[in-house]
């Protein structure tokens, strides 16, 4: 939490295992809420939930797919 905390900006690789991660959207909620720069970053093509959705989705992302 200190590193989330003192960032300022957060990677998010983004997954289908991190799709399923309650505790990588624990850490996404602490970056935004830390006013952390998010950098979405998805390395397969995997349908976003619901939860990063509400975060994700009005920002650019880097796809590797």
């Amino acid at each position: 939490m200190n590193a989330i905390q003192n960032a300022k900006v957060f990677l998010l690789i983004y997954s289908k295992d991190y799709n399923k991660s309650s505790q990588v959207l624990n850490e996404l909620t602490a970056a935004v809420n830390a006013g952390c720069y998010i950098v979405p970053f998805r390395i397969d093509q995997s349908v976003m939930g619901n939860a990063f959705a509400y975060y994700l989705n009005s920002v650019h992302w880097l796809d590797a797919v």
